[in-house]
């Protein structure tokens, strides 16, 4: 509430065992989204550093490029200003888009560990079919570097 400047809030995202969960990451690159597309992550698992910011600090209230859409505390200006999540992408990347958008409309994306809640990660996919997953993270990236 008292800084305008900030336009899209994330908070700590806890495991159902009570650990926590990374939920900042980075803007992709096209590097970043051929990585996973050809699962190269698993043999060099360092190549995602960068993207999944391995380096942020958890314990303290920071500027990001992106939190997870898991919690999204969303001002009205910033709303107002860019409009809502583009109902274009059916899965992944919306929320990368917005917080992008946000930013570049010169809004901050914060995160605040402050506030957690329990995310029960993957719970969304546990029935679909690994292409079909496959397929749905490709055109969502797509659509993304491609806006």
């Amino acid at each position: 509430e008292g800084d305008a400047s900030i336009g899209i809030l994330g908070c700590a995202l806890m495991n159902p065992d009570g650990s926590l969960q990374p939920s900042v990451r980075r803007f992709p690159r096209m590097r970043d989204i051929l990585v996973i597309l050809f699962k190269l992550y698993k043999l060099f698992p360092f190549l995602l550093d960068r993207y999944l910011a391995k380096d942020f600090d958890y314990t303290r209230e920071s500027e990001a490029d992106q939190v997870m859409g898991a919690f999204f505390c969303i001002r009205r200006s910033v709303i107002d200003k860019i409009g809502p999540l583009d109902d274009k992408y059916f899965i992944w990347f919306e929320e990368v888009d917005f917080c992008r958008r946000a930013r570049q409309a010169g809004f901050k994306v914060v995160y605040w560990p402050g506030t957690s809640i329990i995310h029960h990660g993957g719970q969304s996919f546990g029935q679909v079919q690994t292409a079909k997953k496959q397929w749905w993270f490709f055109k969502s990236a797509l659509r993304y570097l491609t806006k």
